[in-house]
């Protein structure tokens, strides 16, 4: 008689009873558990996608166009080779990351190796996949990975402009790939080993080896693993050549008859790796178990050091097997290195069949991942891993593809092993599945690990649906309606999942940040819904303020009305142990059965004796979760349970008070209501506390009058003695209830509805108002002890949608790559010109077409630094009209406020950081600066313009202090700032500049370099029309066309670049250079300045004098220093330069002095006059160096970059005013930093901006205005 589907099941199940009991007796106690895992492949942005697309046979090769290489940066010289496949393992989106989340500045993260991100990302991934977040553990949890050598961006990273020290000390870390281990380490607060490996393609394999070591010694707790790969461009192929191991169509075809090699492919793959023993005992989810691993190298058995080795292979894999006990003909399943080519498979197989020892055909199941995705070099062993973990978790063996005939090579035939074609059901047999993978490094490393599929789950599921607590939680308001949604999502698609393991991996399993949401339900379908109608209701928990005091209000209950919530309670798997415990001594001290003392029992003397004991088991229950009210109110019975709870009187006291009080009560409301009986009733209560010790309570009591936060007086008897015969309904809420957004109280009575105000939660409405109470008290930002919810519940961590990381671009344009390709390439100068006569531009200007239209009726707040000016006035004025909220801010010596109206001293940060967070907090939108400081009156008087340090003052200085600010709140919303200035360009050519409002070219440029989420804007107006003013002010964040624009009259300008032929060859005479003239060169004895001085002393005969800020060595100990230091010292170096500076000229004239003094200035051109008769000219090129980010800066380092620039040439146009004779010229040397403005160097770019306007103005004291000339990389003199 056939079977039917019942016995079919029955017997299914016995077989794998019978398969778990044969695992427990083959362990050894060396088991590894897989317990958490992430990864990122060629196609699939995560596992999920990973499995469907290796389980449907997916190809996840990608093939380019010319268009895509060419905009990728791969030169057309390479990609349009014949033998060039354009064809890659291509992974999406891994030039993002999230940077914010990690702490990192978006500088930082440019710099960063690729590799090391996607680590951060995954590592945080796989550990949330475990259910152990950093911050969630005391583990030592070591961190075991690697990635491959990453040349080409490291290349590019030092192309990416000059630097100091200091910045290319941090690059060099961020870009090395060894130092990726220790940075997760770092940053994830992981305590366990941590470092970097390199084994070539064996390096992720090798990786999870080590970290089972260590795992199993103790040395750590848990472990991540695995590998990563990145290769650079993104989007690029290679070039085949036969014999090699790439393959000349892009395509693997492992073990197959026409396989001709691999592709290149990038990757990153982690494991989470925990002992066995220890991950059953914790209830965690296993994915996999590792029994064993091993790692061996090839030595010299093999003809070459890149040759595999079959002697090498098999021996490392027979020694996986000892380590884990198993005989291979257990083996289902081998996920070998299969690189398709014509040498590695068969010795593969070989070694394979050799390792194997056995007879048996054709039971063992070969693959190779590299048929879908490619080679992934570091990652390409932690890749085949998890294709064999999701084979085991999914009971199925995934295809490998382009197989159509077997390399004859292999003699598959004669082997234990058969071509995994398609995808089938994976049979368990007798024992448990199990599974081979191998990876084999160049240069001889092998590893070999082998796998178990898990042991049955240890959860429990529940009988019937109980209440659960869902919490979710983010760094930002839509991670976190992402993350919701997410779950909403998988929640719907797996139904089958466990409510309360859910609960517990939510509570347990995650980190909890500062934007919360939370739900209590009995279904997960029913949660779903209730987070999608609060899905616009998070609260943000500022961990910079203090969290809101929760009070407990005990208010007066019926004994009948405590009946369904004594009951509730009783069952309710949260709080029935404060019951019971309760109930045990409470029918102990009164002398009664315990079912007496339950509302509706035989003892009619109990009276309030039940309302009692259940609001003090459920305040109990709340102070074990870990809510810890800041104090207590009470009226009636309540102020009992709280006298009680506070520790006023024991258990005994209150049961003996609460006794005699409800006697006496009973009493007085029988003489409806004599007010002489309560006096003498009073009395005899008075009696009752002879024998009751009061103390001070360990939790405050508050009068719960309307209005009152009067501290009670409870250690002395009157105040429970004149409560007698009170008002003991508490129906009213008190007044701390109706306060929000100060207080939480929690009602254990009956006063209010569940839905009153949102300071008042109701415990006793409904059971799940227990939970709902623990969800509020958590979601504003009190820790609270999680344990307590799953106790005696034996839960276990579940699968669930990991953090979803606000992700951005952080890449080498296609630009630079050309610019870095063409300086190996060692071509001409980056402008690609041959002809250098057209290498020169003249900043100009451009009429703008663009016109902002008229808005009416725009909303949101804008933060307006105001002044007296009345063109600011009108601006305010226009604005409001507009509909806009302003705040208006003036400078000030204090931070004061009124309302909007704001005074604060612009060079204190805790001023603006205090400003703006009081701002941030009126909405998630953005943050709308305009910064109205640098206007000034127009003023065609030179001698009344103001002065650089008061423009510094307002403007420069305020900005920086304003980013700091920002980067200190660590605000995520948008900010945008426009900087509204008037005589900061000159457009029209009839304009009054001043040049000290050029520094804020500084902030302009750099804070959005430090700031991915500010935007800076400058508009320098006329003061014309204040209405077109107010509409670009108004006008959409995301339309600015340019970061800087000017107004005159009624038109927009924008500043462009023109292109100027120079008439006369560079290399022509120049005829404003006076033969054997006096030239002044500052900073003499840098970069600039010695070449500018060796270029006049060879050409001109010139008499050169350098001056230089700091004493140099006297002459007369020139061949001293050079005979003991050599030639190669950079003092020995200058001294050869000076020599031949000063052979070449007609004068040689080596002085010390600080420009930035004009006493010394005026002694030292004294001197040089004296000495010989004229200054023809002066060339300005000292300068100092800079490097710091904005938000660690200090004012000094500031100071001292523009004393030589800023400073230093404002004294030597005064001094150079005083001469009695004229100087034929000023030459200023400014730096392409004004205008490219890099990261780290705002003083710098600050300083530079200075001197653009200068060459423009009137000349003074007969000097001829000469452009400054901007350069790019320079050595500071």
């Amino acid at each position: 008689m056939p079977e039917t589907k019942t016995q079919v099941q029955q017997s299914k199940e016995n077989d794998e009873k019978t398969r778990v009991i044969m695992k427990e007796n083959t362990r050894t106690g060396l088991e590894v558990a897989i317990i958490g895992m992430s990864g990122s492949f060629p196609g699939a942005k995560n596992l999920e996608q990973f499995f469907q697309n290796v389980k449907n046979g997916v190809d996840s090769i990608s093939f380019f166009t010319d268009e895509q290489l060419e905009e990728a940066g791969v030169p057309a010289e390479v990609y349009t080779k014949e033998n060039f496949v354009k064809a890659k393992g291509y992974l999406n989106e891994c030039e993002y990351f999230d940077n914010s989340f990690f702490g990192y500045t978006p500088n930082e993260a440019q710099f960063m190796d690729p590799q090391t991100r996607l680590l951060h990302e995954h590592a945080w991934m796989a550990l949330e996949d475990a259910g152990y977040p950093p911050g969630r553990t005391q583990d030592a949890i070591g961190v075991y990975a690697g990635g491959r050598p990453h040349f080409h961006w490291e290349a590019l990273s030092l192309s990416m402009g000059s630097r100091n020290g200091a910045e290319d000390f941090e690059i060099a870390h961020l870009n090395d790939k060894d130092l990726m281990s220790t940075r997760v380490s770092y940053k994830l607060n992981l305590k366990g080993p941590s470092y970097t490996l390199f084994t070539a393609c064996s390096t992720s394999l090798v990786a999870v080896h080590a970290a089972c070591q260590g795992v199993i010694s103790g040395e750590c707790d848990m472990a991540v693993a695995g590998g990563v790969s990145v290769t650079s461009p993104l989007q690029n192929g290679y070039f085949h050549q036969d014999g090699m191991i790439l393959s000349s169509d892009g395509r693997c075809r492992a073990f197959d008859a026409a396989s001709d090699g691999t592709v290149v492919g990038n990757g990153i793959g982690l494991v989470i790796l925990k002992r066995l023993e220890d991950a059953l005992d914790d209830n965690d989810h296993i994915y996999a178990v590792i029994k064993g691993t091993a790692i061996n190298n090839d030595g010299s058995r093999k003809v070459g050091y890149s040759a595999p080795s079959v002697d090498g292979q098999a021996e490392v894999i027979r020694t996986a097997h000892r380590v884990a006990g198993v005989d291979p003909k257990e083996i289902g399943y081998i996920e070998a290195h299969g690189t398709g080519t014509a040498l590695g498979d068969p010795i593969e197989v070989k070694a394979l069949t050799t390792a194997f020892q056995t007879k048996r055909k054709h039971f063992c199941g070969l693959g190779s991942v590299k048929t879908n995705i490619g080679h992934l070099d570091s990652a390409a062993g932690i890749a085949g891993l998890i294709k064999a973990v999701l084979a085991l978790h999914n009971k199925c063996l995934l295809p490998t593809l382009h197989f159509a005939n077997p390399n004859p090579h292999l003699m598959l035939e004669d082997s234990p092993f058969y071509l995994v074609d398609r995808m089938r059901e994976w049979e368990s047999g007798s024992g448990p599945r199990r599974a081979g993978v191998s990876s084999f490094g160049v240069g001889g490393t092998n590893a070999h690990i082998v796998l178990e599929e898990a042991p049955s789950g240890q959860s429990v599921k529940q009988a019937e649906a109980q209440e659960q607590l869902l919490v979710f939680s983010a760094k930002t308001k839509e991670a976190l309606e992402q993350s919701i949604e997410a779950f909403v999502q998988d929640v719907l698609k797996n139904p089958g999942k466990d409510a309360a393991d859910i609960a517990y991996t939510l509570q347990q399993g995650r980190e909890h940040f500062s934007y919360r949401q939370y739900v209590s339900c009995q279904t997960l379908l029913a949660g779903c819904a209730a987070l999608r109608v609060k899905a616009d209701q998070a609260l943000w928990v500022d961990p910079k303020k203090e969290l809101k005091p929760v009070y407990f209000w005990f208010a007066g209950m019926e004994p009948e009305e405590a009946v369904q919530h004594y009951h509730t309670c009783l069952h309710h798997p949260y709080c029935r142990e404060e019951m019971e415990e309760l109930l045990l001594q409470a029918s102990g001290i009164r002398g009664v059965k315990r079912d007496e003392l339950l509302p509706g029992g035989s003892d009619v003397s109990i009276g309030q004796t039940p309302v009692f004991l259940f609001q003090l088991a459920l305040a109990k229950w709340l102070l074990r979760v870990g809510v810890k009210p800041a104090a207590l109110m009470g009226t009636g019975t309540g102020a009992y349970v709280a006298g009680c709870l506070a520790g006023v009187f024991t258990l005994e006291e209150a049961l003996m008070l609460m006794e005699k009080r409800d006697r006496l009560l009973e009493e007085w409301r029988g003489s409806e209501g004599d007010l002489f009986l309560l006096e003498a009733l009073q009395s005899e209560f008075y009696e009752a506390f002879d024998s009751v010790a009061l103390s001070a309570p360990a939790i405050p009591l508050l009068s719960a009058d309307a209005g009152s936060n009067t501290v009670l007086d409870v250690t002395l008897p009157d105040y429970w003695v004149n409560a007698l015969g009170a008002d003991d309904d508490g129906k009213s809420l008190p007044a701390k209830a109706e306060e929000a957004d100060k207080h939480l109280v929690l009602d254990f009575g009956a006063a209010g509805e569940p839905s009153g105000p949102s300071g008042h939660i109701c415990l006793v409405k409904s059971g799940p108002e227990l939970l709902e109470a623990a969800g509020c008290i958590w979601a504003n930002g009190y820790p609270l002890q999680w344990d307590e919810l799953a106790k005696h519940q034996n839960r276990a961590r579940v699968i669930l949608p990991t953090y979803p990381f606000t992700r951005k671009r952080y890449w080498v344009d296609t630009q630079q790559i050309k610019q870095f390709q063409n300086i190996w390439k060692r071509q001409e100068p980056r402008t690609g010109k041959k002809n250098k006569e057209e290498w020169m531009y003249v900043p100009s200007w451009i009429r703008s077409e663009h016109m902002p239209e008229e808005r009416e009726q725009q909303q949101g707040l804008i933060a307006v630094f105001a002044t007296q000016e009345p063109f600011v006035a009108r601006c305010i004025e226009r604005l409001e009209q507009m509909g806009h909220t302003i705040a208006r801010i003036e400078a000030g010596e204090s931070f004061q406020q009124n309302n909007l109206s704001f005074e604060i001293n612009p060079e204190i940060t805790d001023d603006l950081t205090r400003l703006l967070d009081i701002l941030a907090r009126r909405g998630d939108g953005p943050v709308r600066i305009v910064h109205f400081w640098c206007m000034h009156p127009q003023s065609a008087a030179h001698e009344q313009l103001p002065e650089a340090e008061e423009c510094n003052r307002l403007g420069y200085y305020t900005l920086l202090n304003i980013a700091r600010a920002v980067g200190q709140l660590q605000l995520q919303q948008p900010v945008t700032i426009d900087i509204v200035a008037n005589q900061v360009a000159e457009v029209t050519g009839n304009e009054t500049v001043v040049p000290a409002k050029a520094t804020l070219f500084g902030p302009l440029r750099v804070i959005p370099k430090e700031y991915e989420n500010i935007a800076c804007r400058l508009i320098d107006t006329d003061q014309y029309d204040h209405h077109i003013l107010c509409r670009i002010l108004s006008g959409p964040e995301n339309n600015r066309r340019a970061d800087w624009i000017a107004l005159r009259n009624i038109y927009i300008w924008e500043p462009a670049f023109k292109q100027v032929r120079l008439t006369t060859p560079l290399n022509a005479v120049n005829k404003r250079l006076t033969s054997g003239g006096v030239y002044v060169i500052t900073g003499g004895l840098g970069g600039i300045g010695l070449h500018v001085a060796k270029y006049l002393a060879e050409q001109y005969h010139a008499q050169v004098v350098l001056l230089n800020r700091s004493q140099f060595l006297p002459e007369a100990e020139w061949d001293k220093w050079y005979a003991i230091h050599g030639g190669d010292d950079p003092v020995s170096q200058k001294i050869a330069i000076l020599r031949k500076i000063k052979a070449a000229a007609s004068g040689f004239y080596l002085v010390q002095a600080d420009i930035t003094d004009a006493a010394q200035v005026r002694a030292v051109f004294g001197q040089i006059l004296e000495r010989y008769g004229a200054i023809n000219g002066i060339i300005h090129a000292a300068g100092v160096p800079d490097g710091a980010v904005i938000q660690r800066r200090s004012r000094e380092m500031c100071e001292a970059v523009f004393g030589t620039k800023i400073y230093g040439t404002q004294v030597l146009q005064k001094v150079i005013g005083e001469l009695s004779r004229p100087v034929d010229f000023l030459l200023l040397f400014s730096s392409l930093s004004s205008l490219l403005a890099p990261p780290a160097q705002v003083a710098y770019s600050a300083a530079n901006s200075f001197w653009m306007p200068l060459p423009r103005q009137t000349p003074r004291g007969g000097i001829s205005p000469k452009p400054s000339t901007g350069i790019g990389g320079r050595t500071p003199g």
